[in-house]
């Protein structure tokens, strides 16, 4: 067990260092166009982006909320958190931790997906659930849902081109240094 808290200690060290500096944000629009208008049978009922700075930090954001029949919802979320150096830690705790939980009604679990930490829970009950990405320490690819399937939030998450992130990461560096 204290293995496990020294390795979580270093895993969030490691995230904090690596978002030490804070670098200029994307613009929230950029991050708005990676989420796609529709998927799978689910209709977009709003769409929103915002940039909020404060005491020298600054956070930006893009959402779109998606419904589907029978009330199922949907919504994803892309969060730019390099102009809040630290963050990482403070928010996603859960992605660099080790969790495997199972019951007879769902599941809590961290892993990675396209090589990036991946935290994910699903209550089967009410069918509610969430996906969340770490995606180079810098941006937050977030899934969640409701009266949905696992299934369905996989499908959103594979809607999101992760490797668009990776390239608007690789080019605010580039610019920045």
């Amino acid at each position: 067990m204290q293995q496990g808290a020294e390795e979580m200690g270093r895993s969030l060290q490691d995230m904090q260092n690596n978002n030490a500096e804070p670098v200029e944000p994307v613009d929230f629009r950029t991050l708005r166009d990676l989420i796609p208008s529709s998927i799978n049978g689910f209709e977009e009922i709003d769409r929103e982006g915002a940039r909020n700075s404060m005491s020298g930090f600054t956070l930006v954001q893009a959402s779109a909320q998606f419904e589907g029949s029978d009330r199922e919802r949907l919504e994803i979320e892309i969060i730019d958190i390099g102009g809040a150096p630290g963050l990482s830690v403070l928010g996603l705790g859960m992605v660099a931790m080790d969790i495997d939980r199972e019951s007879s009604t769902g599941f809590e679990r961290t892993g990675t997906y396209q090589d990036h930490r991946l935290y994910e829970k699903f209550e089967e009950t009410n069918g509610s659930g969430e996906k969340v990405v770490l995606v180079d320490n810098r941006f937050v690819v977030k899934v969640s849902g409701r009266d949905t399937s696992n299934e369905t939030l996989d499908q959103a998450l594979q809607a999101i081109d992760i490797s668009a992130l990776e390239s608007l990461r690789a080019s605010t560096q580039t610019e920045s240094e």
